[in-house]
C-alpha cells in the first residue's frame, strides 16, 4: 500500500493537471468557456471527494481486547481492499474526465 501522503499528493497533482488542461483548451476555444467552467467545477469536486475518502476510512478497527493476530490480519486485508478499490474508482473517473476534455 502506498503512503497516504503520496496518494493524496498524486490525487491532487493529477486533478490540478486536469484543470490546467481544461484551462488551456478553453483558452484556445473561446466558445467553449461555459462547458470548461462546468468541467473545472466537476474536477474540483472530484478532487475534494477523493481526498476526503483517502483521509477518512470507514473500516472499524478491532477493539483493543479483540486485537488478535487473525483480527488484525483481517483488518489489514480490509484496508488494502478499500484502497485498491479507491484507486480503481479514481482511475476510472479520471479517464472519464480525460474523455470529456478530449470532446471539449
Amino acid at each position: 500500500m502506498a503512503n497516504l501522503r503520496t496518494l493524496k499528493r498524486n490525487i491532487s497533482l493529477s486533478a490540478d493537471d486536469l484543470i490546467s488542461t481544461i484551462c488551456i483548451k478553453s483558452s484556445l476555444n473561446d466558445n467553449k468557456f461555459e462547458k470548461a467552467s462546468e468541467l473545472i467545477v466537476e474536477v474540483a469536486a472530484f478532487k475534494a471527494e477523493y481526498l476526503s475518502k483517502v483521509s477518512s476510512i470507514d473500516i472499524e478497527k478491532p477493539a483493543s481486547k479483540k486485537r488478535t493476530k487473525e483480527n488484525m490480519a483481517q483488518y489489514t486485508k480490509s484496508v488494502k481492499a478499500y484502497y485498491s478499490k479507491l484507486k480503481e474508482d479514481y482511475t476510472t473517473k479520471f479517464n472519464e474526465f480525460i474523455d470529456k476534455i478530449t470532446k471539449l
